[in-house]
């Protein structure tokens, strides 16, 4: 990981970034793992019980975790997450949120860049919807991190 680690300290823009992540897309020692689990839950506020499945792949260059692929799904509705990393630290995250049938089902919709745990910018990957003024992008850097807890204790 030595490649990777050299950039760690010049991370500071959108294009340090995506460099970085396209050298992790593209290494071939990358490896991953696979875990899927289903929930049941109960609907809010009514009776019936259904399941929830949530898919995550892990990915990992010299036994440190460099992205990490998650879905959830519920009935007809689906949670896409990719957050990517650089020693430990998130770089970016990218989500996105769709109801069966729709043309976007399972596409991202935005991506969140990260440099020293602050946010230097957002990307939209699909058209922003207009009653959106600003993405929360505090919100999405902890579910970076809880995604990278997930993925540390499942070694």
């Amino acid at each position: 990981m030595t490649f990777l680690t050299a950039q760690s300290q010049s991370t500071s823009s959108i294009k340090d970034i995506d460099d970085v992540i396209s050298r992790i897309e593209n290494n071939s020692d990358l490896s991953k793992r696979t875990y899927d689990t289903v929930q049941y839950l109960k609907e809010d506020g009514g009776n019936r019980w259904d399941s929830a499945y949530v898919h995550m792949e892990v990915y990992y260059l010299s036994g440190r975790i460099v992205k990490i692929l998650s879905w959830n799904k519920h009935l007809e509705w689906r949670n896409d997450m990719v957050a990517y990393y650089l020693d430990s630290k998130a770089i970016k995250f990218c989500r996105g949120e769709s109801f069966e049938g729709d043309d976007d089902y399972g596409k991202l919709n935005f991506a969140i860049y990260y440099s020293n745990n602050r946010s230097i910018g957002v990307s939209w990957l699909t058209p922003k919807p207009e009653n959106l003024i600003a993405v929360d992008t505090e919100i999405y850097l902890e579910w970076a991190y809880t995604l990278l807890s997930k993925g540390l204790n499942k070694n």
